[in-house]
Protein backbone atom coordinates (compact mmCIF):
# COMPACT_ATOMS: atom_id res chain seq x y z
CA UNK A 1 0.00 0.00 0.00
CA UNK A 2 2.84 2.61 0.07
CA UNK A 3 3.84 2.50 -3.20
CA UNK A 4 0.96 4.23 -4.76
CA UNK A 5 0.97 6.69 -1.76
CA UNK A 6 3.79 9.52 -3.24
CA UNK A 7 1.70 9.97 -6.90
CA UNK A 8 -1.86 10.06 -5.15
CA UNK A 9 -3.09 14.21 -4.98
CA UNK A 10 -3.18 15.51 -1.68
CA UNK A 11 -6.18 17.70 -1.81
CA UNK A 12 -7.33 17.48 2.12
CA UNK A 13 -4.65 17.06 4.64
CA UNK A 14 -6.65 15.80 7.03
CA UNK A 15 -7.78 12.79 4.55
CA UNK A 16 -4.18 11.72 3.64
CA UNK A 17 -3.67 12.44 7.69
CA UNK A 18 -5.67 9.30 8.17
CA UNK A 19 -4.22 7.32 5.23
CA UNK A 20 -1.36 7.37 6.80
CA UNK A 21 -2.06 6.53 9.97
CA UNK A 22 -4.29 3.70 8.32
CA UNK A 23 -1.25 2.63 6.83
CA UNK A 24 1.25 2.74 10.03
CA UNK A 25 -1.65 0.38 11.78
CA UNK A 26 -1.37 -1.90 8.73
CA UNK A 27 2.33 -2.03 9.04
CA UNK A 28 2.22 -2.74 12.66
CA UNK A 29 -0.27 -5.34 12.81
CA UNK A 30 1.83 -7.27 9.63
CA UNK A 31 5.62 -8.00 9.47
CA UNK A 32 6.60 -4.61 9.19
CA UNK A 33 8.67 -3.50 12.58
CA UNK A 34 8.66 -0.10 14.15
CA UNK A 35 11.96 0.98 12.37
CA UNK A 36 10.24 -0.54 8.87
CA UNK A 37 7.48 2.02 10.13
CA UNK A 38 10.06 4.57 10.81
CA UNK A 39 11.72 4.14 7.36
CA UNK A 40 8.74 4.62 5.66
CA UNK A 41 7.41 7.67 7.22
CA UNK A 42 11.01 9.71 5.76
CA UNK A 43 10.71 7.72 2.24
CA UNK A 44 7.55 8.00 1.43
CA UNK A 45 6.04 12.09 1.36
CA UNK A 46 2.81 11.85 1.18
CA UNK A 47 2.19 14.59 -1.13
CA UNK A 48 4.38 16.08 -4.34
CA UNK A 49 6.14 19.49 -3.70
CA UNK A 50 4.87 20.94 -6.70
CA UNK A 51 1.14 19.98 -5.89
CA UNK A 52 0.96 21.90 -3.27
CA UNK A 53 0.22 25.38 -1.82
CA UNK A 54 1.87 27.29 0.35
CA UNK A 55 -1.33 26.81 3.09
CA UNK A 56 -1.60 23.22 2.30
CA UNK A 57 1.82 22.95 2.28
CA UNK A 58 2.41 24.67 5.75
CA UNK A 59 -0.40 22.39 7.29
CA UNK A 60 0.60 19.05 5.76
CA UNK A 61 3.86 19.52 7.76
CA UNK A 62 2.35 20.65 11.18
CA UNK A 63 -0.04 16.71 10.48
CA UNK A 64 3.57 15.06 9.48
CA UNK A 65 5.44 16.30 12.36
CA UNK A 66 2.41 15.18 14.89
CA UNK A 67 2.63 11.72 13.26
CA UNK A 68 6.18 11.22 13.31
CA UNK A 69 6.32 12.91 17.04
CA UNK A 70 4.09 10.34 18.20
CA UNK A 71 5.52 7.04 19.19
CA UNK A 72 4.22 5.05 16.80
CA UNK A 73 3.24 1.84 19.03
CA UNK A 74 0.67 4.14 20.67
CA UNK A 75 -1.08 2.71 17.41
CA UNK A 76 -1.39 -0.86 18.91
CA UNK A 77 -2.63 0.35 22.22
CA UNK A 78 -5.90 1.47 21.34
CA UNK A 79 -8.53 -1.63 21.61
CA UNK A 80 -10.87 -0.70 24.08
CA UNK A 81 -11.19 -4.65 24.88
CA UNK A 82 -10.85 -5.84 28.57
CA UNK A 83 -6.80 -6.73 28.67
CA UNK A 84 -5.72 -9.41 30.92
CA UNK A 85 -3.31 -7.46 32.90
CA UNK A 86 -2.07 -10.18 35.29
CA UNK A 87 2.20 -10.12 35.02
CA UNK A 88 2.14 -14.09 35.41
CA UNK A 89 -0.49 -15.23 32.57
CA UNK A 90 1.07 -13.25 30.77
CA UNK A 91 4.67 -14.34 31.22
CA UNK A 92 3.57 -18.19 30.34
CA UNK A 93 1.47 -16.71 26.88
CA UNK A 94 4.66 -15.21 25.85
CA UNK A 95 7.38 -18.13 26.87
CA UNK A 96 4.49 -20.26 25.46
CA UNK A 97 4.37 -18.15 22.15
CA UNK A 98 8.01 -18.42 21.62
CA UNK A 99 7.84 -22.48 22.71
CA UNK A 100 5.60 -23.10 20.30
CA UNK A 101 6.32 -20.68 16.98
CA UNK A 102 9.91 -19.28 17.23
CA UNK A 103 12.35 -20.97 14.57
CA UNK A 104 15.55 -20.47 15.69
CA UNK A 105 16.17 -22.34 19.04
CA UNK A 106 18.00 -25.43 17.72
CA UNK A 107 20.18 -23.39 15.64
CA UNK A 108 21.44 -21.07 17.99
CA UNK A 109 21.44 -23.73 20.69
CA UNK A 110 19.31 -21.67 23.15
CA UNK A 111 18.22 -24.24 26.06
CA UNK A 112 14.25 -22.37 26.05
CA UNK A 113 13.40 -24.71 29.12
CA UNK A 114 16.10 -23.84 31.25
CA UNK A 115 15.46 -20.20 30.41
CA UNK A 116 11.75 -20.65 31.78
CA UNK A 117 13.18 -21.86 35.10
CA UNK A 118 16.01 -19.05 35.30
CA UNK A 119 13.27 -16.41 34.56
CA UNK A 120 9.61 -17.30 35.75
CA UNK A 121 10.23 -17.71 39.25
CA UNK A 122 11.03 -13.38 38.89
CA UNK A 123 7.25 -13.14 38.35
CA UNK A 124 5.10 -13.11 40.78
CA UNK A 125 1.39 -11.32 40.90
CA UNK A 126 3.26 -7.80 42.27
CA UNK A 127 5.49 -7.81 39.45
CA UNK A 128 5.25 -4.30 38.29
CA UNK A 129 4.56 -3.75 33.88
CA UNK A 130 8.23 -2.12 33.63
CA UNK A 131 9.91 -5.22 35.77
CA UNK A 132 8.03 -7.79 33.59
CA UNK A 133 9.15 -6.06 30.32
CA UNK A 134 12.44 -6.40 31.69
CA UNK A 135 12.56 -9.65 32.72
CA UNK A 136 10.52 -10.59 29.24
CA UNK A 137 13.54 -8.90 27.52
CA UNK A 138 16.25 -10.22 29.70
CA UNK A 139 14.52 -13.52 28.41
CA UNK A 140 14.57 -12.94 25.07
CA UNK A 141 17.69 -11.04 24.97
CA UNK A 142 19.42 -14.49 24.71
CA UNK A 143 18.02 -15.08 21.51
CA UNK A 144 20.00 -12.60 19.84
CA UNK A 145 17.74 -12.72 17.16
CA UNK A 146 17.17 -9.12 15.18
CA UNK A 147 13.41 -9.98 14.30
CA UNK A 148 12.62 -10.61 17.89
CA UNK A 149 10.83 -7.36 19.22
CA UNK A 150 9.00 -6.45 22.14
CA UNK A 151 6.54 -3.93 22.48
CA UNK A 152 4.43 -2.09 25.27
CA UNK A 153 3.14 1.39 24.98
CA UNK A 154 5.70 3.60 25.63
CA UNK A 155 9.17 0.77 25.37
CA UNK A 156 10.37 -0.81 22.94
CA UNK A 157 12.87 -3.51 22.93
CA UNK A 158 14.83 -5.81 20.16
CA UNK A 159 16.56 -9.05 20.84
CA UNK A 160 19.86 -8.21 18.56
CA UNK A 161 23.16 -8.16 20.65
CA UNK A 162 23.80 -5.45 18.71
CA UNK A 163 20.56 -3.34 18.72
CA UNK A 164 22.78 -1.08 21.24
CA UNK A 165 25.77 -0.44 18.89
CA UNK A 166 26.32 2.73 18.05
CA UNK A 167 24.77 3.82 14.76
CA UNK A 168 27.76 4.86 12.52
CA UNK A 169 27.36 7.01 9.51
CA UNK A 170 29.58 4.97 7.16
CA UNK A 171 27.85 5.71 4.15
CA UNK A 172 26.27 8.80 2.50
CA UNK A 173 24.43 8.15 -1.18
CA UNK A 174 23.84 11.86 -1.53
CA UNK A 175 27.94 11.63 -1.89
CA UNK A 176 28.08 9.25 -4.11
CA UNK A 177 25.81 10.68 -6.53
CA UNK A 178 26.97 14.11 -6.16
CA UNK A 179 30.91 13.73 -6.20
CA UNK A 180 31.53 9.72 -7.71
CA UNK A 181 28.82 10.08 -10.25
CA UNK A 182 29.29 13.55 -10.59
CA UNK A 183 25.71 14.43 -10.18
CA UNK A 184 24.59 13.13 -13.42
CA UNK A 185 22.98 9.69 -11.29
CA UNK A 186 19.70 8.38 -12.62
CA UNK A 187 16.44 7.00 -10.73
CA UNK A 188 13.97 4.76 -11.45
CA UNK A 189 11.23 3.58 -9.25
CA UNK A 190 11.21 7.30 -7.11
CA UNK A 191 14.83 6.32 -6.29
CA UNK A 192 14.31 3.27 -5.32
CA UNK A 193 17.17 2.48 -7.93
CA UNK A 194 20.01 4.73 -8.88
CA UNK A 195 22.78 4.05 -11.00
CA UNK A 196 25.03 5.64 -13.47
CA UNK A 197 29.08 5.86 -14.64
CA UNK A 198 31.70 5.79 -12.31
CA UNK A 199 34.23 5.93 -15.51
CA UNK A 200 33.67 4.64 -19.19
CA UNK A 201 33.06 1.22 -18.71
CA UNK A 202 32.38 1.04 -14.74
CA UNK A 203 28.78 1.38 -13.78
CA UNK A 204 27.39 1.77 -10.78
CA UNK A 205 23.99 0.55 -9.30
CA UNK A 206 22.45 1.05 -5.75
CA UNK A 207 19.42 -0.71 -4.83
CA UNK A 208 18.01 1.43 -1.60
CA UNK A 209 15.05 -1.21 -0.12
CA UNK A 210 13.38 -4.79 -2.19
CA UNK A 211 9.98 -3.24 -0.52
CA UNK A 212 8.19 -2.40 -4.09
CA UNK A 213 6.17 -4.49 -6.14
CA UNK A 214 7.89 -7.24 -7.67
CA UNK A 215 7.29 -6.82 -11.22
CA UNK A 216 8.31 -3.80 -10.82
CA UNK A 217 11.85 -3.60 -9.58
CA UNK A 218 12.27 -6.26 -12.11
CA UNK A 219 11.08 -4.32 -15.33
CA UNK A 220 13.38 -1.57 -13.75
CA UNK A 221 16.18 -3.20 -13.63
CA UNK A 222 15.86 -4.83 -16.60
CA UNK A 223 16.08 -1.27 -18.15
CA UNK A 224 18.75 -0.49 -16.06
CA UNK A 225 21.10 -3.08 -17.43
CA UNK A 226 20.19 -2.14 -21.40
CA UNK A 227 21.71 1.62 -20.49
CA UNK A 228 24.23 0.12 -18.90
CA UNK A 229 25.08 -2.19 -21.78
CA UNK A 230 28.59 -1.00 -22.45
CA UNK A 231 29.71 -1.45 -19.04
CA UNK A 232 32.32 -4.28 -18.72
CA UNK A 233 32.04 -4.34 -14.96
CA UNK A 234 29.43 -2.79 -12.53
CA UNK A 235 29.71 -1.92 -8.80
CA UNK A 236 26.13 -3.20 -7.05
CA UNK A 237 25.79 -0.67 -3.77
CA UNK A 238 23.19 -1.69 -0.88
CA UNK A 239 24.78 -0.49 1.94
CA UNK A 240 22.05 0.75 4.45
CA UNK A 241 19.58 -1.40 2.15
CA UNK A 242 17.09 -2.85 5.02
CA UNK A 243 15.70 -5.53 3.24
CA UNK A 244 11.94 -5.92 2.00
CA UNK A 245 10.93 -8.89 0.16
CA UNK A 246 12.86 -11.75 0.02
CA UNK A 247 11.75 -13.19 -3.13
CA UNK A 248 11.98 -10.04 -5.22
CA UNK A 249 15.73 -9.41 -3.62
CA UNK A 250 16.27 -12.96 -5.14
CA UNK A 251 14.64 -12.08 -8.56
CA UNK A 252 16.94 -9.38 -8.82
CA UNK A 253 20.01 -11.53 -7.96
CA UNK A 254 19.07 -13.68 -10.71
CA UNK A 255 19.53 -11.20 -13.78
CA UNK A 256 23.55 -11.31 -12.28
CA UNK A 257 22.92 -15.50 -12.99
CA UNK A 258 25.60 -16.97 -15.34
CA UNK A 259 23.65 -20.58 -14.43
CA UNK A 260 21.70 -21.81 -11.58
CA UNK A 261 23.12 -22.02 -8.28
CA UNK A 262 22.10 -23.09 -4.76
CA UNK A 263 22.51 -20.22 -2.30
CA UNK A 264 20.15 -21.13 0.80
CA UNK A 265 18.52 -23.30 2.44
CA UNK A 266 16.07 -22.42 5.35
CA UNK A 267 13.87 -24.49 7.70
CA UNK A 268 10.35 -23.03 8.43
CA UNK A 269 9.28 -24.19 12.13
CA UNK A 270 5.66 -25.63 12.41
CA UNK A 271 4.66 -28.10 15.02
CA UNK A 272 5.32 -28.41 18.90
CA UNK A 273 8.62 -29.54 19.00
CA UNK A 274 11.36 -27.48 18.27
CA UNK A 275 12.93 -29.99 15.47
CA UNK A 276 9.35 -29.59 13.64
CA UNK A 277 10.54 -27.86 10.45
CA UNK A 278 9.34 -27.50 6.75
CA UNK A 279 12.24 -27.29 4.33
CA UNK A 280 12.92 -24.69 2.24
CA UNK A 281 15.99 -24.32 -0.48
CA UNK A 282 17.09 -21.01 -2.51
CA UNK A 283 18.60 -20.76 -5.84
CA UNK A 284 19.74 -18.37 -8.44
CA UNK A 285 19.28 -18.70 -11.71
CA UNK A 286 19.11 -16.72 -15.07
CA UNK A 287 16.16 -15.17 -15.49
CA UNK A 288 14.81 -11.78 -17.10
CA UNK A 289 15.44 -10.29 -20.63
CA UNK A 290 18.97 -9.12 -19.64
CA UNK A 291 21.91 -10.82 -17.27
CA UNK A 292 25.03 -9.11 -16.66
CA UNK A 293 27.74 -11.95 -15.86
CA UNK A 294 30.64 -9.33 -16.17
CA UNK A 295 32.70 -8.27 -12.86
CA UNK A 296 30.44 -7.54 -10.17
CA UNK A 297 31.79 -5.88 -7.16
CA UNK A 298 29.08 -5.71 -4.22
CA UNK A 299 29.39 -3.07 -1.38
CA UNK A 300 28.09 -4.22 1.86
CA UNK A 301 27.88 -2.77 5.58
CA UNK A 302 25.86 -4.08 8.75
CA UNK A 303 22.88 -1.44 7.27
CA UNK A 304 22.30 -4.27 4.82
CA UNK A 305 19.51 -6.49 6.52
CA UNK A 306 17.15 -8.89 6.16
CA UNK A 307 15.92 -9.52 2.45
CA UNK A 308 19.39 -7.22 1.50
CA UNK A 309 21.33 -10.10 3.22
CA UNK A 310 19.47 -12.88 1.01
CA UNK A 311 20.49 -10.84 -2.10
CA UNK A 312 24.09 -11.25 -0.68
CA UNK A 313 24.09 -14.72 -0.35
CA UNK A 314 22.48 -15.17 -3.91
CA UNK A 315 25.20 -12.68 -5.28
CA UNK A 316 28.04 -14.50 -3.15
CA UNK A 317 27.54 -17.91 -5.03
CA UNK A 318 28.58 -16.14 -8.34
CA UNK A 319 31.95 -16.67 -9.42
CA UNK A 320 32.09 -13.29 -10.77
CA UNK A 321 31.08 -11.56 -7.92
CA UNK A 322 33.77 -10.10 -5.44
CA UNK A 323 31.96 -8.37 -2.08
CA UNK A 324 33.74 -5.35 -0.74
CA UNK A 325 32.62 -3.90 2.66
CA UNK A 326 31.94 -4.82 5.92
CA UNK A 327 29.65 -7.46 7.48
CA UNK A 328 25.82 -7.54 7.22
CA UNK A 329 23.51 -7.11 9.44
CA UNK A 330 22.82 -10.76 10.58
CA UNK A 331 18.86 -10.35 10.33
CA UNK A 332 18.15 -13.72 8.19
CA UNK A 333 14.32 -14.71 9.78
CA UNK A 334 11.18 -13.72 9.03
CA UNK A 335 8.51 -12.61 11.47
CA UNK A 336 4.94 -12.16 12.66
CA UNK A 337 2.94 -10.12 15.70
CA UNK A 338 1.17 -11.44 17.82
CA UNK A 339 -1.41 -9.16 20.61
CA UNK A 340 -0.03 -10.31 24.32
CA UNK A 341 -3.12 -10.17 26.42
CA UNK A 342 -2.04 -7.48 28.55
CA UNK A 343 -2.07 -5.20 25.22
CA UNK A 344 1.95 -5.08 24.51
CA UNK A 345 2.93 -7.07 21.70
CA UNK A 346 6.07 -9.45 20.40
CA UNK A 347 7.43 -10.08 17.15
CA UNK A 348 8.12 -14.18 16.32
CA UNK A 349 10.63 -15.40 14.26
CA UNK A 350 9.65 -18.42 12.37
CA UNK A 351 12.51 -19.61 10.67
CA UNK A 352 16.20 -20.70 10.42
CA UNK A 353 18.63 -20.00 6.92
CA UNK A 354 22.05 -21.46 5.94
CA UNK A 355 24.25 -20.48 3.47
CA UNK A 356 24.72 -23.31 0.35
CA UNK A 357 27.34 -24.55 2.75
CA UNK A 358 25.28 -25.08 5.69
CA UNK A 359 26.69 -22.47 8.05
CA UNK A 360 24.21 -19.65 9.33
CA UNK A 361 25.27 -16.10 9.40
CA UNK A 362 22.06 -15.16 11.41
CA UNK A 363 23.27 -12.66 14.14
CA UNK A 364 26.64 -12.54 12.77
CA UNK A 365 26.40 -11.04 9.15
CA UNK A 366 27.65 -12.34 5.92
CA UNK A 367 31.47 -11.49 5.59
CA UNK A 368 33.11 -9.99 2.40
CA UNK A 369 35.32 -11.17 0.52
CA UNK A 370 37.65 -7.99 1.12
CA UNK A 371 36.91 -5.94 4.55
CA UNK A 372 37.00 -2.30 4.12
CA UNK A 373 34.74 0.20 6.00
CA UNK A 374 34.45 4.21 6.25
CA UNK A 375 34.81 6.44 9.03
CA UNK A 376 32.27 8.96 10.06
CA UNK A 377 35.04 11.52 9.44
CA UNK A 378 35.72 10.46 6.10
CA UNK A 379 32.13 10.68 4.76
CA UNK A 380 31.91 14.47 6.46
CA UNK A 381 35.01 15.69 4.44
CA UNK A 382 33.71 13.53 1.19
CA UNK A 383 35.14 10.95 0.60
CA UNK A 384 33.96 7.28 0.24
CA UNK A 385 36.86 4.83 0.50
CA UNK A 386 34.81 1.83 0.25
CA UNK A 387 33.78 2.96 -3.51
CA UNK A 388 36.97 4.28 -4.46
CA UNK A 389 38.76 0.80 -3.40
CA UNK A 390 35.93 -1.02 -5.50
CA UNK A 391 36.82 1.49 -8.49
CA UNK A 392 40.62 0.75 -8.30
CA UNK A 393 39.98 -2.44 -8.52
CA UNK A 394 38.22 -2.75 -11.34
CA UNK A 395 40.22 -0.50 -13.24
CA UNK A 396 43.35 -2.36 -12.57
CA UNK A 397 42.45 -5.24 -13.67
CA UNK A 398 39.26 -7.61 -12.58
CA UNK A 399 39.72 -9.84 -9.85
CA UNK A 400 39.90 -13.62 -10.51
CA UNK A 401 36.86 -15.72 -10.63
CA UNK A 402 36.27 -17.41 -7.64
CA UNK A 403 35.70 -21.23 -7.03
CA UNK A 404 31.89 -21.17 -6.41
CA UNK A 405 32.25 -25.02 -7.45
CA UNK A 406 29.96 -25.98 -4.08
CA UNK A 407 26.95 -23.86 -5.21
CA UNK A 408 26.20 -26.55 -8.16
CA UNK A 409 25.97 -29.05 -5.66
CA UNK A 410 22.24 -29.99 -4.23
CA UNK A 411 20.39 -28.39 -6.62
CA UNK A 412 17.00 -28.97 -6.11
CA UNK A 413 13.29 -28.11 -8.42
CA UNK A 414 10.98 -26.14 -6.66
CA UNK A 415 7.34 -28.12 -7.31
CA UNK A 416 5.59 -24.74 -6.07
CA UNK A 417 7.75 -22.75 -9.37
CA UNK A 418 7.41 -25.30 -11.25
CA UNK A 419 3.52 -25.70 -11.37
CA UNK A 420 3.21 -21.93 -11.52
CA UNK A 421 5.39 -21.46 -14.23
CA UNK A 422 4.09 -24.44 -16.19
CA UNK A 423 0.47 -22.96 -15.15
CA UNK A 424 1.15 -19.58 -16.65
CA UNK A 425 2.63 -20.92 -20.31
CA UNK A 426 0.47 -24.35 -20.66
CA UNK A 427 -2.75 -24.44 -18.63
CA UNK A 428 -3.96 -26.23 -15.20
CA UNK A 429 -3.36 -29.59 -17.13
CA UNK A 430 -0.02 -28.82 -18.19
CA UNK A 431 0.50 -27.75 -15.22
CA UNK A 432 -0.44 -30.81 -12.98
CA UNK A 433 1.66 -32.98 -14.82
CA UNK A 434 4.53 -31.38 -14.74
CA UNK A 435 4.03 -31.52 -10.93
CA UNK A 436 3.58 -34.97 -10.99
CA UNK A 437 6.37 -36.22 -13.04
CA UNK A 438 8.98 -33.93 -10.98
CA UNK A 439 7.45 -35.94 -8.06
CA UNK A 440 8.15 -39.49 -9.97
CA UNK A 441 11.90 -38.78 -9.94
CA UNK A 442 14.11 -38.92 -6.71
CA UNK A 443 13.08 -36.82 -3.31
CA UNK A 444 16.06 -35.19 -2.83
CA UNK A 445 16.05 -33.47 -6.28
CA UNK A 446 12.61 -31.61 -5.67
CA UNK A 447 11.31 -29.55 -2.58
CA UNK A 448 7.57 -28.04 -1.76
CA UNK A 449 8.16 -24.73 -0.34
CA UNK A 450 5.11 -24.56 1.41
CA UNK A 451 4.80 -20.83 2.65
CA UNK A 452 5.33 -19.73 -0.63
CA UNK A 453 2.84 -22.16 -2.09
CA UNK A 454 0.02 -20.87 -0.38
CA UNK A 455 1.01 -17.38 -0.57
CA UNK A 456 1.31 -17.78 -4.56
CA UNK A 457 -2.39 -19.97 -4.17
CA UNK A 458 -4.29 -17.78 -1.74
CA UNK A 459 -5.38 -14.91 -4.54
CA UNK A 460 -6.11 -18.00 -6.74
CA UNK A 461 -8.60 -19.11 -4.49
CA UNK A 462 -10.80 -15.98 -3.66
CA UNK A 463 -10.31 -14.66 -7.35
CA UNK A 464 -12.81 -17.33 -7.89
CA UNK A 465 -10.26 -19.18 -9.91
CA UNK A 466 -9.21 -21.99 -7.50
CA UNK A 467 -9.99 -25.13 -9.89
CA UNK A 468 -6.15 -23.61 -10.92
CA UNK A 469 -4.45 -24.21 -8.01
CA UNK A 470 -6.55 -27.47 -6.30
CA UNK A 471 -3.73 -29.82 -8.06
CA UNK A 472 -0.89 -27.52 -6.40
CA UNK A 473 -3.05 -28.00 -2.87
CA UNK A 474 -3.86 -31.54 -2.77
CA UNK A 475 -0.05 -31.80 -3.70
CA UNK A 476 0.83 -29.44 -0.64
CA UNK A 477 -1.69 -31.69 1.60
CA UNK A 478 -0.11 -35.31 0.39
CA UNK A 479 3.39 -33.93 1.70
CA UNK A 480 2.99 -31.97 4.38
CA UNK A 481 -0.55 -33.89 6.31
CA UNK A 482 0.67 -31.99 9.18
CA UNK A 483 0.20 -28.42 7.77
CA UNK A 484 -3.28 -27.11 8.87
CA UNK A 485 -3.61 -23.78 6.92
CA UNK A 486 -3.47 -26.53 3.59
CA UNK A 487 -5.90 -28.05 4.90
CA UNK A 488 -8.46 -24.83 5.13
CA UNK A 489 -7.43 -23.21 1.74
CA UNK A 490 -7.88 -26.61 -0.12
CA UNK A 491 -11.54 -26.69 1.33
CA UNK A 492 -11.87 -23.49 0.40
CA UNK A 493 -10.90 -24.33 -3.01
CA UNK A 494 -13.26 -26.89 -3.91
CA UNK A 495 -16.07 -25.17 -2.11
CA UNK A 496 -15.41 -21.62 -4.48
CA UNK A 497 -15.04 -24.47 -6.96
CA UNK A 498 -19.10 -26.35 -6.29
CA UNK A 499 -17.03 -29.34 -4.55
CA UNK A 500 -18.98 -29.41 -1.42
CA UNK A 501 -18.81 -33.06 -0.75
CA UNK A 502 -15.21 -32.51 -1.48
CA UNK A 503 -14.74 -29.64 1.05
CA UNK A 504 -16.67 -31.68 3.87
CA UNK A 505 -14.21 -34.21 3.85
CA UNK A 506 -11.43 -32.49 3.63
CA UNK A 507 -12.39 -30.10 6.26
CA UNK A 508 -13.56 -33.07 8.52
CA UNK A 509 -10.11 -34.37 8.36
CA UNK A 510 -8.35 -31.14 9.24
CA UNK A 511 -10.40 -30.88 12.44
CA UNK A 512 -7.92 -33.24 13.86
CA UNK A 513 -4.98 -31.08 12.46
CA UNK A 514 -3.20 -28.97 15.50
CA UNK A 515 -2.72 -25.86 14.23
CA UNK A 516 0.18 -23.98 15.21
CA UNK A 517 -0.29 -19.85 14.09
CA UNK A 518 -2.33 -17.67 15.73
CA UNK A 519 -4.85 -16.91 12.29
CA UNK A 520 -5.03 -20.43 11.71
CA UNK A 521 -8.77 -21.52 12.42
CA UNK A 522 -10.50 -18.02 10.60
CA UNK A 523 -10.74 -19.35 7.24
CA UNK A 524 -11.37 -23.10 8.89
CA UNK A 525 -14.39 -21.20 10.95
CA UNK A 526 -15.68 -19.64 7.27
CA UNK A 527 -15.41 -22.78 5.81
CA UNK A 528 -17.07 -24.90 8.30
CA UNK A 529 -19.84 -21.55 8.09
CA UNK A 530 -20.43 -21.99 4.43
CA UNK A 531 -20.61 -26.12 4.13
CA UNK A 532 -23.60 -25.38 7.48
CA UNK A 533 -25.12 -22.46 5.16
CA UNK A 534 -25.16 -24.66 2.07
CA UNK A 535 -26.68 -27.81 3.83
CA UNK A 536 -29.63 -25.38 5.92
CA UNK A 537 -30.12 -24.15 1.95
CA UNK A 538 -30.36 -27.85 0.95
CA UNK A 539 -32.60 -28.83 3.60
CA UNK A 540 -35.07 -25.79 3.04
CA UNK A 541 -35.02 -26.34 -0.55
CA UNK A 542 -36.34 -30.23 0.04
CA UNK A 543 -38.74 -29.24 2.53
Amino acid sequence: CLGWLPKTRCDHVTRYSQIFITIARLCLMSECSLEFVGAMCKRYPVCNEKELDMKSRGLWAIVLVIVLAIPVTLLMFSSSATLNTDPEENFEYIWTSFDRMYGQFENKKVDWDALYHTYRPQVTAETSEDELFDIVSNMLAHLNDGHVWLFSEDRQFCAAASANDPVVQDFSPELVDSTYLQGRAQTKLEGLYAYGWLADNIGYIRIRDFMAPEADMLAAIDEILVELGDAQSIVVDIRDNPGGKGRTANRVADRFADQKRHFMSSALRYGPEHSDTLPMHFHVQPRGKHQFTGTTILLTNRGSASAAERFTLAMRVLPHVTIVGSATAGMFSVKFRIKIPNGWATEIAYKSSFDHTGVSWDAIGVPPDITHANTEEQITAGVDNVLELATTMLRNGPPELQDESASLIHIRTSLVELYFDTLATSGVDAATKALHEARSGDPDTYFFDMKLGLELADPFVFRKESHLVIPLLECAMDMYPQVAMTYDLLSAAYINNDQIEEARQIIQTGKSVERMFPWEGDLFDRVEQAIQDYDERVAAEQS
